[in-house]
């Protein structure tokens, strides 16, 4: 009886939606390619509803829509995680009918993703009904209309594009039938794909799911290009030099994804690989000739396999032209020395040179030779200032960022040269632990390849975000220092764990340097130069839920400005951090991430004063380039004396955590407590006093020097109480010789210096050179 109602509402409904068809032309039925592959027909031949398009069976289910009570259509893979299957170019087409459901139309459908813990993750694009139109959802109760719909009324929709990647776009095409003809009714040449969109770092869709409505010919289809197209910038190559080769994918005369390709060269004809070295390609798509190359025609391949179905290959010719060597002082030079360096460091380099089979080094003059520096593709000229080769000696600054170079000798003309492949790593003074670097020097896809500030090569973003570097995660503390320069609104980086979550957010924004906490939540910190470039350093930790950061100016000689230190920014999802996103129109240079050492120690204490007997805590402020590092813990402390020397009798410790101990017995003195890490070291003093009530500091003598008249006490601190002082002489042996005492009162002497009366005659054999005068002061306490 439900399918009776629902059949003739639906008869009265469509008559709405007819009109809507005229207004669109209607569009071809998707096109199979070549290489495309099917992953998904499913016809639901055993359903429990009837597709009234073509009157075959369909599937009809039924739930809220819920994570838990919804029905998948299909997920790649099965168990969830990340998928290709929609960020590569894809057709997916369907039927549907929203099913009215006592008098309401609750149906859902749309794009999800699952994690491989078979946990729903990330929103795609989300289908529902809504007073006769299909709408999708937008944001958190935010939605687009999509066109006019009827409840009970089978339609069609198509979508083929990509998403996440960088151009992801997708086509929305939806239909329905007049008559049984299929027709447009609208399409959106791009639809909102919710948290999929271009450049989202929130994983790749892999589902579909449904819930009360009805479904039928689910149709999911890889595309694949059938055609590969190489460009460069000339058809002709001379011997000894280098021609860059790129490529572009079509797909039934259609730009679509860039899959990987593997490069060789033919002769002419393209029936035989050129083995002899005489022309080569290499896996980045760059020609080269040999010096002594004949002149030929050669064929550049480019083979992709991404489609199951078999090899694509795309074919370029190019005309190599012989040069003449004849007026260069040698035709072949071969480069000798160490492959490999350290930033601080200069390295020197020899040379062999020939002409004509015969060696020449010796005969060559000055400026017969020419060193340069290369980038690692040997492609540019690496005009960095503190990386430079002259005389065969390469010599690299102490702060560049570990890279590959080539070293370059050549002829004057540049004509006959040899390479040298060299691997620059960090100085031997960078002893923190490095977890991530790029010199940005070589060619980063997303990227445009200028100028950097000390010459070498920058490289700089577009319209979209790009992901710089991944870096090893620490959980504890990572430093991300970089040179970057500012291109106006929004331009900046920001740490973020992998492409799930978004940690500090650092942008240009009004004009100024900001960190951004929320939407459209912002903290402001400096005016920012978008002419300028800046050196930055970011101190971050989940653990400690702690972020600050430096920037300075580079001056026009290559120093730095003054240093602005801003403290506790907003660390977002405040998530482990292991890849740095470079934001649009932004361009950056010489990224590292490292687990940070502390370059200060600021040393504090409960009290700069301390009795004998007790504790003291000392605390040490660790910080990184004035960033502090919280609970810092490669600490070694030590305690000196007055004479900066190790307190060996143990009456003066320090332990591990920073707790100073005196005990009772420990003398009154100015005591230096260490921290330290290596050669970074921070100091306190320390002022240990007596716990003694009364201190005795001297003895007074008659002028015969034969008795002893007065005792010199300082009185610590209130007492009156009763208090005896005791003068005592013991001989060699430790036998007395003499003992005389003064008792008093506690209240008969002032807090400070004091002097108590005796009349205490000497022994007759009193020897000072043997004999030991012994003070005691006894108290109640």
């Amino acid at each position: 009886m439900k399918r009776t109602v629902k059949r003739i509402l639906s008869c009265i409904l469509a008559a709405a939606s007819v009109s809507a068809f005229a207004a669109f032309p209607a569009l071809a039925d998707y096109t199979e390619g070549a290489y495309d592959i099917e992953r998904v027909n499913e016809t639901y031949d055993e359903g429990n509803t009837t597709n009234d398009i073509d009157n075959t069976p369909a599937l009809q289910v039924g739930g809220t829509g819920a994570i838990d009570d919804r029905t998948y259509i299909f997920r790649f893979p099965s168990t969830g995680g990340n998928s290709t299957m929609m960020t590569n170019d894809f057709f997916l087409s369907f039927d549907f009918s929203f099913d009215a459901v006592d008098g309401t139309v609750p149906g859902v459908f749309g794009i999800d993703r699952y994690d491989d813990n078979n946990k729903n993750s990330k929103t795609g694009p989300k289908f529902t009904y809504n007073e006769g139109q299909i709408r999708t959802e937008t944001g958190n109760n935010k939605y687009a209309e999509l066109g006019a719909v009827s409840p009970d009324v089978w339609y069609t929709i198509e979508m083929e594009g990509k998403m996440v990647v960088s151009d992801a776009a997708v086509e929305f095409r939806l239909y329905g039938y007049e008559d049984g003809e299929k027709k447009l009714i609208t399409s959106e040449e791009k639809l909102n794909l919710r948290q999929f969109y271009a450049g989202a770092g929130n994983g790749s869709p892999n589902l579909m799911y449904a819930a009360n409505v009805s479904i039928d010919n689910v149709k999911f289809v890889s595309e694949y290009p059938d055609e590969v197209r190489i460009s460069s910038a000339s058809a002709e190559l001379e011997a000894g030099q280098a021609l860059t080769l790129d490529y572009e994918m079509y797909r039934q005369d259609k730009l679509v994804t860039k899959h990987p390709v593997q490069w060789s060269v033919y002769d002419e004809t393209d029936t035989s690989e050129i083995t002899d070295g005489s022309v080569t390609v290499n896996e980045n798509g760059v020609l080269r000739a040999d010096i002594h190359a004949e002149e030929q025609t050669v064929t550049v391949r480019a083979t992709t396999n991404a489609s199951e179905k078999g090899e694509l290959t795309g074919t370029y010719t190019v005309n190599v032209k012989p040069v003449s060597t004849e007026n260069e002082p040698f035709d072949k030079i071969t480069i000798s020395g160490p492959s490999e360096v350290k930033a601080g460091t200069s390295t020197t380099y020899s040379f062999t040179a020939e002409k004509l089979g015969a060696d020449v080094t010796d005969s060559l003059e000055e400026g017969d030779v020419v060193w340069s520096v290369y980038t690692a593709d040997d492609l540019y000229k690496n005009n960095n200032r503190y990386i430079t080769a002259e005389n065969g000696v390469l010599a690299v600054g102490e702060n560049v960022v570990a890279q590959d170079i080539i070293i370059r000798a050549s002829t004057a003309s540049g004509a006959v040269y040899a390479s040298y492949p060299v691997s620059i790593d960090f100085a031997d003074s960078k002893t923190e632990t490095v977890l991530g670097y790029s010199a940005c020097e070589d060619d980063k896809t997303g990227f445009e390849r200028v100028e950097s500030w000390d010459g070498s090569y920058a490289i700089k973003t577009g319209g979209e975000a790009v992901q710089a570097i991944t870096s090893t995660r620490d959980t504890w503390y990572t430093l991300t220092s970089l040179d970057i320069k500012f291109g106006g609104e929004n331009s900046g980086f920001t740490l973020r764990k992998g492409t799930d979550k978004t940690n500090p957010c650092i942008r240009m924004h009004n004009g100024q340097l900001a960190v951004q906490k929320g939407s459209s939540d912002w903290d402001h910190y400096i005016d920012i130069d978008t002419e300028t470039w800046y050196h930055m350093e970011v101190l971050y930790s989940n653990t400690q839920k702690n972020a600050s950061m430096t920037i300075a100016p580079y001056n026009a000689d290559g120093t730095l400005g003054e240093t602005k230190c801003i403290y506790e920014i907003n660390t977002r999802n405040c998530e482990p951090y292991d890849a740095l996103q470079i934001e649009p129109n932004t361009t950056v240079d010489n990224i590292a991430v490292v687990t940070p050492k502390a370059d200060k120690f600021e040393l504090s204490a409960a009290s700069t004063n301390m009795f004998a007997g007790s504790t003291n805590q000392i605390t040490a402020t660790a910080s990184r380039n004035g960033l502090p590092i919280l609970e810092y813990t490669n600490i070694e402390w030590s305690v000196l004396d007055s004479d900066e020397l190790p307190i060996i009798d143990g009456s003066v410790s320090i332990s591990g955590t920073g707790l100073l101990s005196a005990d009772a017995m420990a003398k009154e003195q100015a005591v230096t407590v260490v921290a330290s890490e290596g050669d970074v070291i921070g100091k306190a003093v320390i002022n240990i006093q007596s716990s003694d009530i009364f201190t005795v500091t001297n003895l007074g003598v008659n002028e015969d020097k034969t008795k002893i008249v007065r005792m010199y006490v300082e009185k610590n601190f209130y007492y009156n109480d009763s208090v005896t002082f005791i003068i005592a002489i013991y001989g060699p042996e430790g036998e007395l010789k003499g003992v005389s005492m003064r008792s008093g009162y506690g209240d008969s002497y002032n807090i400070g210096e004091n002097e108590v009366t005796f009349d205490f005659t000497l022994p007759a054999d009193f020897d000072p050179s043997t004999d030991t005068i012994s003070t005691f002061v006894w108290t109640s306490l």
